[in-house]
């Protein structure tokens, strides 16, 4: 089922990305396969760890911030409620691959329980202030899928750090 999310949401992070950055490209890598392209990017080191440690991010990618500065960008995608292990796994791949973006995307919507941690720990101690948290849904009134923030009540976290590209007018 997660599988299926992968090129949907690809297609639609490129075009958000796109809005912003030149040279966005962005690719499967959850079989922990890495394509000539998306490795000249990443430092050996880097590669180096990703193999040792079995490390699969679902999709990987980068872009050109400025004419002279290429980011990174790591996206984790679950096709179910989150867990915290999801938050800090996804911390985990930013960490790695220095990624100026660590987003994790679900197709279901926080649990209450979850919003709190998250809010407590972004809010009070800062510990997860480099993972964006997203919702993907299927438009049903078209094909088109979109990418929202989710929920809605963490924008206070997020209010300084989600870049407005990101954002939508269901927000």
């Amino acid at each position: 089922m997660e599988q299926a999310l992968y090129e949907p949401i690809r297609l639609a992070l490129l075009k958000k990305f796109e809005t912003v950055f030149s040279n966005v490209y962005l690719e499967n890598t959850s079989e922990g396969v890495f394509s000539p392209k998306l490795r000249e990017e990443l430092l050996k080191s880097t590669l180096h760890v990703i193999r040792v440690e079995t490390m699969k991010p679902d999709l990987t990618g980068y872009y050109n911030k400025t004419e002279y500065s290429i980011e990174r960008l790591i996206v984790e995608v679950k096709a179910r409620k989150l867990r915290i292990k999801d938050v800090y796994q996804t911390k985990r791949y930013g960490d790695v691959l220095n990624a100026e973006y660590a987003i994790l995307i679900s197709s279901e919507s926080l649990t209450r329980e979850i919003r709190e941690f998250i809010k407590e720990n972004y809010l009070i101690h800062r510990r997860l202030k480099d993972v964006i948290i997203l919702k993907y849904i299927q438009n049903a009134t078209s094909t088109q899928e979109e990418i929202i923030m989710e929920p809605k009540v963490l924008k206070d976290i997020y209010s300084d750090r989600l870049p407005a590209f990101l954002k939508t007018d269901t927000e």
